[in-house]
């Protein structure tokens, strides 16, 4: 049996409807459950850029809007609300 992790890309995203409109600033993550054997094989890249494009989709803005963060940053975001 394979052990599952979590690999989470985590976003800034300006100027979303969903976060308030022009000037306001939102975070989201998406976290999947992955094998160590399928994250080897897997195009890691192509997949965060992949999801930072859904992302801008899902919140209405352009691609620029949406930048890549670390963990840290979107935890400290997030204990400011």
């Amino acid at each position: 049996m394979n052990n599952v992790m979590s690999l989470g890309i985590y976003f800034e995203i300006k100027d979303a409807e969903l976060y308030g409109g022009k000037d306001s600033i939102g975070y989201a993550a998406t976290i999947i459950g992955i094998t160590a054997n399928a994250l080897q094989k897997m195009d890691f890249a192509k997949y965060a850029g992949r999801q930072r494009e859904v992302t801008a989709d899902m919140c209405g803005v352009s691609l620029e809007n949406v930048r890549i963060i670390s963990r840290e940053e979107y935890k400290e975001a997030e204990d400011e609300c």
